[in-house]
């Protein structure tokens, strides 16, 4: 189809790259190195560390379609435009080399020209300026869109909120934006004050965030030597605009789902809910957007990224709830998603095995939880209930698990009353209370209060030798300590079995994740402890049935999870060596304190009255030599006595029985340890110390990473040192004498408080002040209030290579700082902007006495 979406992304990326742009490619919408997102929200962020100046790009003009997410828009969907997920087509110039000029021709060529969108059509808005701030009117926008063919009347003036971008944070760089809206004609028109009023005209191009500011700790608004463009276009509304569309959900991008769903929901419902249109729309955008989060292998959970598809499905399951249809629709339509539109989204078609399973998954999890709740919500219906209470829904959610979403649109539905506040009231009350309750217990359900009279056997356990076996379930335990017989699915349980492969949390070592499976059960084991009882020690398996049910007496095969048994074995092993390490390096006096063993990292407590950065470094080359030697482990049970005499290194002495097992790496380490471990230190790979601390008198703790973790440290670091040498222009060899001198630098760079003495008078027909203060900051402000005392033109040159000038003139002397300053600019290749009374500027190839001639001959 003409004006297809596909084909504005073609014309997009033809477009730019014909105008000197390189095409970037779409980055997953998972960050990469970014806590501060939990998806990619604009074409910006996935590329934020070249407008940092972090890392340099290869070329400075870049565009791309990018994929976005955002999560802030959850509860909007259903009107128009709002999304979870949409494209945005991005264009940016990182380092002049185009700005407000170059930005502003390429987006209105691109609309006019490429897409053959009506001039009248358009409307603009350019920054107000603010007086508070310093900061003038955006003449040169407005300007350049009058050139470009826009007229004055399109043109309007918004102020900070709307028309000003940045920064981030306190201070950082920021500057001035200019948007495009397109006139669909529909609703009030367009007067002066309220263009925001009226929703007839819809924001398509954001043409130019002009970062040309660092706002300081003081807050002034001081000019960047190093100025960018960010502009882009949000796909779904520039196709909504070319095809001629009410709304979003009739683009080609979004139109094909919204028909599928509704097709399969009219054929199943004569009578259709009074909110059928919102509702199709949602379920339209969530699907798409639960699609494009499971294609980038991000499963549904509880919390993190995982908690945004979770959310999204049972939302949409819930609505089909409302709608009295199955969510049996909804996989066919995650598949029909899939199927016909992998030409955008390419792991649509690679990824679509995992894509579908996580689906069905979630689905069949929430299915059973719905069922129950809708049963519970009828009876109100049937007894004719008219207000449920805040305690009726917080027992309805916490009791049965009801979702609160559910009850309070079933409510609204069936016009009964709900107490939303009283119900967050109890809410809150509740989450204090567990807060308190998992401080108390620590929480560790080892503090559960387990016993029975049967004489039973002590639980065997077989995981040093075994990750896989078959056992009997013997005793079965809600978390709250009550002994059942029977338990079914999305339940979580403490199971007792008569042997096990699984380790049970203890010297430091976290337990072992399994499987525990028969015919139809599938169980889930997330931890697992040890609890003596009556005078026998049992492992206590925390589980969470994930399908069927299970009763006592059930034999189920155990597989224990060998990803994660490895990586803690290699890291205990890598403590063992640790510590001998540190004996060797520090004297034999050291003593492990504790300890705590995770997957290829550990932390070790140890006693200890001073350690430097030598010692460290020697302490992690020591245990790396004895990996690369490939030592074997062996173990063997001994008596106490035995064991001791031989100097086995034994920690927490009261804890051992009479026999003990002895783990040894040939005559290097020699310890008393329960826990698992490599069969020799070649399989630990790499071991890395990340950092040190003291943790009280005479008392250090050492957090160390092993595997590949270890391996992606030195590598993080050695990459942070490659860019370090990148950014200061020099190699591995001068790094430290160039990062010293940078740090004096950068150690004198300060306000710089320019006074009259400071100030050379040139020789010129006009009363001209001057300086060169060097690699010192400037306040504009500062000079302004010069050129009105000294009634003269100042100029400051500045920056740590003389390259950036202020130049500023007294009202009182008729000239016009940007006129003059701009007509050497255009001579010599540089930068700049400003108004009359103050103009500021780049000058790449003068040096400060060429800048200073230049201007005194042009006045």
């Amino acid at each position: 189809m003409e004006n297809s979406a596909y084909e504005i992304i073609k014309k997009f990326i033809s477009f730019f790259k014909a105008n000197n742009h390189f095409e970037i490619k779409n980055s997953s919408i998972v960050p990469n190195n970014d806590p501060t997102l939990l998806f990619i929200n604009s074409g910006m962020a996935a590329i934020k560390s070249y407008f940092t100046a972090e890392k340099t790009p290869e070329h400075g003009c870049l565009c791309n379609v990018q994929n976005c997410i955002r999560t802030i828009d959850i509860d909007d969907v259903g009107d128009n435009y709002h999304l979870t997920s949409f494209q945005m087509l991005g264009n940016w110039s990182i380092g002049d080399s185009y700005f407000k000029k170059g930005a502003i021709k390429l987006a209105f060529r691109f609309l006019t020209e490429c897409l053959n969108i009506d001039i009248d059509k358009l409307y603009v808005s350019v920054f107000a300026g603010d007086k508070n701030l310093g900061i003038d009117f955006d003449e040169e926008s407005k300007e350049n869109w009058i050139s470009a063919g826009i007229a004055k009347s399109h043109i309007v003036v918004c102020g900070l909120e709307d028309n000003f971008w940045g920064p981030t944070s306190k201070t950082g760089p920021c500057g001035p934006c200019t948007e495009v809206f397109y006139d669909t004609g529909k609703g009030e028109e367009y007067k002066h004050g309220g263009f925001f009023d009226t929703k007839r005209y819809v924001e398509i191009w954001n043409a130019g965030v002009f970062m040309m500011f660092n706002k300081n700790e003081i807050g002034e608004f001081v000019p960047l030597a190093f100025r960018s463009v960010d502009a882009g276009a949000g796909l779904e509304r520039l196709a909504m605009v070319l095809q001629n569309c009410d709304s979003v959900y009739e683009t080609d991008l979004l139109k094909p789902i919204r028909n599928f769903l509704e097709n399969k929901i009219k054929s199943a419902n004569n009578e259709l809910n009074s909110q059928f249109e919102r509702y199709i729309r949602i379920l339209t955008d969530h699907l798409r957007t639960i699609s494009l989060i499971l294609s980038e292998n991000v499963k549904p959970s509880n919390e993190g990224r995982g908690y945004i598809p979770r959310k999204l499905i049972r939302k949409c399951m819930m609505i089909l709830k409302n709608l009295d249809s199955n969510s049996g629709y909804l996989c066919g339509s995650i598949e029909f998603i899939l199927n016909s539109f992998s030409n955008i989204y390419p792991r649509f078609k690679s990824n679509k095995g995992f894509i579908l399973k996580e689906f069905s998954n979630e689905i069949k999890k929430f299915e059973s939880i719905l069922d129950d709740g809708f049963k519970r919500l009828s009876e109100f219906k049937s007894k004719n209930i008219k207000e449920i209470s805040g305690d009726l829904a917080f027992d309805l959610v916490s009791t049965f698990g009801v979702p609160f979403d559910l009850i309070k649109s079933y409510a609204v539905q069936n016009n009964i009353k709900i107490s939303e506040e009283e119900f967050n009231i109890r809410l809150e009350h509740h989450k204090n209370i567990s807060k308190k309750e998992n401080v108390e217990k620590n929480s560790d359900v080892n503090s559960l209060e387990i016993s029975f009279e049967e004489k039973i056997n002590s639980t065997e356990f077989l995981g040093y030798d075994k990750l896989e076996i078959e056992s009997e379930v013997i005793k079965m335990f809600l978390l709250d300590g009550t002994q059942v017989e029977k338990i079914s699915e999305n339940k979580e349980v403490i199971l007792i079995f008569n042997r096990t492969p699984v380790y049970a949390k203890s010297g430091g070592q976290e337990s072992d994740f399994a499987v525990a499976t028969s015919n139809n059960v599938k169980i889930e084991i997330k931890d697992c402890f040890k609890k003596n009882i009556n005078g026998k020690e049992f492992f206590l398996h925390k589980c969470e049935i994930m399908s069927g049910s299970v009763k006592k007496g059930d034999v189920l095969k155990i597989k224990v999870n060998f990803v994660r048994r490895t990586k803690l074995s290699r890291a205990h092993s890598a403590a063992h060596l640790l510590h001998n390490a540190l004996k060797n390096v520090l004297g034999k006096e050291v003593q492990q304190q504790g300890s705590s063993i995770s997957e290829d990292r550990f932390r070790f407590d140890f006693n200890c009255d001073s350690l430097d950065m030598a010692g460290l470094q020697e302490i992690e080359k020591l245990v790396n030599k004895k990996i690369c030697k490939n030592m074997i482990c062996s173990t063997e049970v001994i008596s106490r006595d035995k064991s001791l005499k031989s100097g086995a290194n034994a920690l927490f002495e009261e804890k051992y029985g009479d026999y003990v097992r002895v783990v040894s790496f040939d005559d290097f380490s020699v310890e008393l340890c329960g826990g698992t471990h490599v069969k020799s230190t070649s399989e630990i790979c790499s071991f890395a110390i990340i950092s040190s601390e003291n943790i009280g008198k005479g008392l250090k703790r050492v957090n160390a990473y092993v595997g590949e973790k270890a391996f992606e440290y030195f590598q993080e670091k050695i990459s942070t040192l490659h860019d370090a040498c990148k950014m200061l222009n020099s190699n591995f060899n001068d790094f430290l004498t160039t990062l010293d001198r940078k740090i004096n630098i950068k150690i004198n760079k300060k306000k710089f408080d320019i006074n009259k003495e400071d100030l050379t008078l040139a020789k010129c027909k006009m009363p001209l002040y001057y300086a060169d203060v060097g690699a010192f900051s400037i306040s504009s402000q500062k000079v302004l209030k010069l050129t009105e005392k000294l009634k003269a033109i100042v100029a400051i040159i500045f920056g740590e290579n003389s390259k950036n000038i202020v130049f500023a003139i007294d009202p009182s002397l008729n000239l016009k700082a940007n006129s003059i300053l701009n007509e050497v600019l255009k001579k010599h290749s540089g930068n700049g902007g400003g108004n009359s009374k103050c103009a500021y500027g780049n000058f790449p190839n003068l040096s400060a006495k060429e800048i200073i001639k230049e201007i005194i001959n042009n006045l």
